[in-house]
């Protein structure tokens, strides 16, 4: 299909889940605005696998390997392909891990090893590791970031709690216009690297801690806004309920996965939360992913 038709495509399953899962009616839907890209070659990092001298990835529900054809993957990146081209096959079956840093230099990692890559968003360095999570699409990371950004309506007076913060892509932004925030993530590597970013970009009003959603202490904070985006599998019941004790002015919840995105809101419009707005960035074009960003307020 077209890439208009794939956009409509995705804006009908968003609503469906709202209607079918959040029983949210169709007129109280906020208009989906929708931002998209490239559709071809946004990927920066990929996992593929080797075997008998064939590179590719596992056919749909097996573990049979479907080589790369001649150009390689349409949703990775150029270098990204004509480096995994030139990368000696392996004759034992691997998984390898292929991320482009900000600089177009290919960094590769197998089973049995890692390595530290260094990306650049919305004018911030960010170190991970290769097996940690970030978007993976080079387009549209900057305006994820600021979409984010601009729904948390942050200012020097604010403080925040950033759940699932990973390696801080939202916090240390949020942090540039905020008066404190704080980072949770149960991922205690994605924590190091988080700490370590803070003080590379040379911020120092953000605390972060190892924690799931479910063991944050509602008592201690009374944030003016909580950002969450956790991942396809969302909140966890406990964690949705720690954030509805919280009961911040407002909620930005990012979700790539609109079925789990419309459970958790629905237990929100419990405690008086309404779906404020809501965005459609296509994070995955030519997959069925989908990525939205909403904001919720108390009425």
């Amino acid at each position: 299909v077209s890439y208009d038709t794939e956009l409509e495509f995705k804006r009908l399953i968003i609503k469906d889940q709202l209607r079918r899962v959040a029983n949210i009616k169709e007129e109280d839907i906020p208009v989906i605005k929708t931002i998209s890209d490239k559709r071809y070659g946004y990927r920066s990092h990929t996992r593929f696998n080797c075997a008998n001298d064939i590179k590719g990835f596992f056919k749909k529900g097996t573990n049979e390997i479907v080589g790369f054809p001649d150009k390689g993957c349409l949703l990775l990146s150029e270098e990204l392909n004509k480096s995994i081209n030139e990368l000696e096959k392996k004759d034992t079956k691997t998984e390898i891990k292929a991320a482009s840093d900000f600089n177009s230099i290919i960094h590769f990692s197998d089973d049995s090893s890692s390595s530290e890559i260094i990306e650049y968003a919305n004018d911030l360095y960010y170190h991970r590791d290769i097996n940690g999570f970030f978007q993976a699409n080079r387009y549209l990371r900057d305006k994820m970031i600021q979409q984010v950004v601009e729904l948390s309506c942050t200012d020097k007076k604010s403080t925040f709690l950033d759940i699932c913060s990973g390696c801080g892509f939202f916090t240390l932004p949020l942090a540039g216009i905020s008066k404190h925030g704080y980072g949770f993530d149960v991922d205690s590597g994605s924590i190091s690297y988080a700490k370590k970013n803070a003080m590379l970009n040379k911020i120092n009003n953000l605390n972060f801690y190892k924690l799931a959603e479910s063991e944050i202490k509602p008592h201690l904070y009374n944030p003016d806004v909580v950002v969450i985006d956790p991942p396809r599998s969302g909140l966890s019941k406990k964690g949705r309920h720690t954030v509805n004790a919280i009961n911040p002015p407002c909620i930005v919840y990012v979700s790539c996965n609109p079925s789990t995105f419309s459970r958790d809101l629905k237990d929100f419009m419990k405690n008086g939360y309404k779906l404020n707005k809501l965005i459609f960035i296509d994070m995955f074009p030519c997959t069925y992913h989908i990525e939205v960003i909403s904001q919720l307020v108390k009425l």
